[in-house]
């Protein structure tokens, strides 16, 4: 049985298919006897950095809300901070406690997402540091939710965080066969994680 790290921005019931998944694959593998830790910035929506009363999840990570509209307009200038105003920054002394669970947890797989949004990011570097720090090699997947219409997924930072990850996760034909035939990557993707995917899942 694995140790399995889940990394997500919106925590259910508000409405995110990307970060739905997620949790709810949570649920399946705790279910299947794998031991599960689920981290979320508890906000509402991706654009929108009110908090939720949510209390499922057992660690929802504190946020700067002060930064959110000054890196909108930022990343209008500077596309490659798009990444940044759409996802949580995280208060730096619970980010460093979240660094030492994250640690002490041992995550095998991190399962992380959705797209395009600071998550990610912070998924490789957790995945960078147990892997340095616990001598074992941790398995990187992101959900990516791609939207042919966003422009953020253009995004040099996400790009690398995509060709360097382990498996990308598709939801649908479509995505499979856009990162199945794109440049952008440099793994591919693995259909038979489909394949055995639960049938009624989510």
């Amino acid at each position: 049985m694995a140790n399995i790290l889940l990394l997500t921005h919106i925590q259910p019931p508000a409405v995110d298919g990307g970060s739905r998944v997620i949790v709810k694959m949570g649920e399946n593998l705790k279910k299947l006897g794998h031991k599960t830790l689920l981290i979320s910035s508890n906000a509402r929506s991706t654009d929108d950095f009110v908090k939720t009363n949510n209390k499922n999840n057992k660690i929802g990570l504190p946020y700067y809300t002060i930064f959110h509209k000054h890196l909108k307009l930022l990343s209008k200038i500077f596309p490659i901070f798009s990444v940044f105003a759409k996802g949580p920054i995280f208060k730096f002394i619970p980010f460093i406690q979240l660094l030492v669970t994250c640690y002490q947890f041992h995550p095998d797989i991190i399962i992380a997402g959705p797209l395009p949004t600071t998550i990610v990011l912070y998924a490789k570097f957790i995945q960078y540091l147990t892997s340095v720090l616990a001598f074992q090699r941790t398995k990187l997947v992101i959900n990516a939710s791609y939207h042919k219409t966003d422009k953020d997924f253009q995004n040099i930072l996400l790009k690398n965080t995509l060709k360097s990850t382990d498996y990308v996760w598709t939801l649908t034909k479509y995505e499979t066969k856009m990162f199945s035939n794109s440049l952008l990557l440099g793994n591919g993707v693995d259909k038979s994680l489909l394949k055995n995917s639960p049938k009624n899942f989510p």
